[in-house]
């Protein structure tokens, strides 16, 4: 399997929407992973909040193509054996 990283990068115009209240966090973060899909998921897994009874986490903003963008790049910060890190410094396993 190959392990690339990604570059999850909200876009500023749709940080303000209400899906975002599902998220920890909303900034730039890196991510180690196979593909873009599988990136997608650690981030919306990593990065959930407690969700109301019933949410699923399918309603992430990470997974949504239009709020997130996601491209491989080279990960500024030591990434380590992260599976996640925020462009603040921000780390999850």
């Amino acid at each position: 399997m190959n392990i690339t990283f990604f570059r999850l990068e909200p876009s500023a115009d749709f940080t303000g929407h209400a899906i975002w209240e599902r998220s920890k966090i909303r900034e730039t973060c890196w991510v180690r992973a196979s593909n873009e899909q599988d990136a997608r998921l650690i981030a919306s897994i990593k990065l959930r909040t407690a969700a109301p009874s019933g949410d699923d986490g399918s309603n992430s903003p990470w997974l949504n193509g239009l709020l997130v963008q996601c491209n491989q790049d080279v990960p500024p910060l030591d990434f380590g054996n992260r599976s996640l890190i925020t462009v603040s410094g921000k780390i999850y396993l």
